[in-house]
């Protein structure tokens, strides 16, 4: 029987692409804000903004770009820790967005909007997800839905951190309980992740979702990411009904190829 091989294109980074206003609603507190921080002004150089349920939603500047003075990136905790909180919290969002256009001039509507959100199945409903998947389906443009793109992490946020690193997470069968204890074994550290880091963790993306959906990810599929993204989610959700467990897979470098920031050649 014949071997199907997958054939990974040229990935590069392009760091002199100014990105303008980015939003990222994220649901949790700690590893998301570390792992973006260490994104977009490490690997990248953007101003960074944070806003934490934990610190009563007040803005915090934590970095200032000295080469580009025009893009942004923000990070904001969803109301609550689950991802109905994203139809749920509205209010909240629009209360936050009125402080950050009073500071920072931040049109959400003009704005690349990203969802980041783990697929647990013990706090965020299958039923939500499948809504909001063909919703939250592009960054800029929903027509008259809301603005955004929904992209989860398979089981949790920790599969980028170790897709930054493994050349073979198509074959790793972790359950959630066991994700940080095996990141921390390998020593696998947010402050560790460069511009390689960044693009294996690409690579190692490609590959997953070929293996789901027999799919050669495009950035134009990017146009309308609904469709994909429900076929991702679908197959994720056989492979757990079979498995107990996720292929590891996490879609947060969808966004940097979405703004431009990794080159698919």
């Amino acid at each position: 029987m014949a071997c199907l091989i997958t054939r990974i294109p040229r990935i590069a980074l392009n760091k002199e692409k100014n990105i303008g206003r980015v939003i990222y609603i994220v649901e949790g507190e700690r590893t998301e804000f570390s792992i973006l921080n260490r994104i977009f002004t490490k690997v990248f150089d953007y101003s960074f903004v944070e806003v934490r349920r934990s610190v009563n939603c007040k803005p915090y500047h934590r970095y200032e770009s000295k080469t580009n003075k025009n893009s942004i990136v923000f990070v904001i905790n969803s109301e609550y820790s689950c991802i109905s909180s994203i139809t749920t919290g509205k209010d909240y969002l629009d209360k936050i967005f009125e402080v950050l256009f009073y500071e920072y001039q931040l049109e959400p509507n003009k704005a690349a909007i990203y969802y980041l959100f783990d697929r647990d199945p013990s706090s965020n409903p299958s039923r939500i997800i499948e809504q909001l998947l063909l919703t939250l389906k592009n960054s800029r443009d929903n027509g008259e839905e809301m603005n955004g793109l929904l992209l989860l992490s398979y089981p949790k946020i920790e599969a980028f951190i170790i897709s930054c690193f493994e050349k073979k997470c198509n074959s790793l069968k972790l359950p959630s309980c066991e994700l940080k204890q095996y990141k921390n074994y390998k020593k696998y550290q947010n402050n560790l992740i460069f511009s390689k880091e960044i693009i294996n963790a690409c690579q190692e993306m490609y590959k997953v979702i070929k293996a789901l959906i027999k799919h050669n990810f495009a950035p134009n599929d990017l146009d309308n990411f609904g469709k994909i993204n429900t076929k991702i989610y679908n197959e994720q959700e056989l492979y757990y009904s079979k498995n107990n467990v996720y292929r590891l897979l996490s879609l947060l470098t969808i966004s940097m190829i979405d703004l431009q920031l990794i080159i698919i050649e």
